[in-house]
């Protein structure tokens, strides 16, 4: 019954999306305001208040394993999203047309990445008051981040004419308020799971469990996006929302009290960050490969991030 149920939020939690693409599409196209700004804050704030919801309510019910398996799972499910829709919208070659400025901020990820792999292997060395010393990183870098979008001018690129949508905040809010209702009710019933299955850790559930669910509204958003040409909105979307990820994952270690949600990792939670790590060292590919005209060559990388997924996925929850 919590099976069925669980599944009846992930579907709500993808109708709730389905129009946010839309809204911040047409804002992108009717308002001054840069598309790196809509798609890598305001799209990526909503699309992942799923994350936030769960992350922090699995701190909250004292479940520090769920929680960054969460974070760290949605990550990765974004980048094989990324990949995957490559692949199908070969034709586009999507990736030859989005800012080379993104180039830094993937950086300023791989950096980040790092830091965790090493404060899981140190077990949360490093701790200032039970902050872990990546939560410091992870709020100067998201800073940092916020600078760089605001040098990176989009230009618009041709789109399917979109219908002029009215009160587009107020949606906004209704939608965002929906999505909180229904995370927060997708986190208790994955609890629940991880009793009655204990085959599966709570780390793994999390990460592939909620981690994917919770990544539904980009995966919708995404497609939605490059359906309509809107590439480097999309892709901001993308690099956007794992750097919200991760700066939910250091709200989370400032409120948690039992210690630094650090130490709560165990060696599933270090092979998935590696992995990430690896692939968002991969997708550097995706931006400096501007003059890869050889649909060969160009899927290439895609291909690997997809494999690399699947081979994950196989070893920790089918192995």
């Amino acid at each position: 019954m919590d099976g069925i149920l669980f599944l009846f939020l992930a579907l709500l939690t993808i109708i709730s999306s389905i129009k946010v693409a839309y809204y911040a599409n047409a804002m992108d196209q009717k308002t001054k305001v840069s598309g790196s700004f809509i798609g890598g804050i305001l799209l990526a704030g909503v699309t992942s208040l799923p994350e936030l919801v769960t992350c922090l309510t699995a701190t909250f019910i004292n479940n520090p394993y769920m929680a960054i398996g969460d974070i760290i799972g949605s990550n990765i499910f974004n980048l094989f999203v990324l990949a995957f829709f490559d692949i199908i919208f070969i034709k586009k070659m999507i990736f030859n047309k989005i800012s080379h400025r993104y180039l830094y901020i993937n950086a300023l990820l791989v950096y980040l990445y790092v830091i965790l792999i090493n404060s899981i292997i140190n077990k949360g060395q490093n701790i200032i008051f039970n902050i872990g010393m990546p939560t410091i990183v992870i709020i100067i870098f998201y800073i940092i981040y916020i600078l760089f979008l605001g040098k990176i001018n989009n230009d618009h690129t041709d789109t399917e004419k979109v219908t002029e949508v009215k009160n587009v905040k107020l949606k906004f809010i209704f939608t965002a308020i929906f999505m909180v209702i229904v995370s927060i009710g997708l986190t208790l019933i994955a609890d629940k799971l991880t009793l009655e299955y204990p085959a599966f850790s709570s780390s793994s559930i999390g990460a592939f469990l909620v981690g994917v669910t919770t990544s539904l509204p980009e995966v919708v958003s995404i497609y939605a996006l490059i359906r309509m040409n809107s590439y480097n909105l999309a892709f901001a979307n993308i690099i956007g929302s794992n750097m919200f990820n991760l700066l939910i994952l250091a709200l989370s270690d400032i409120l948690y009290r039992n210690g630094s949600i650090y130490l709560f990792s165990d060696n599933e939670t270090l092979s998935i960050t590696k992995i990430t790590l690896y692939i968002s060292i991969l997708v550097f590919v995706y931006i400096i490969r501007r003059k890869s005209f050889s649909k060969i060559t160009y899927i290439i990388p895609s291909i690997i991030i997809v494999l690399a997924y699947i081979y994950l996925f196989n070893t920790i929850v089918m192995g």
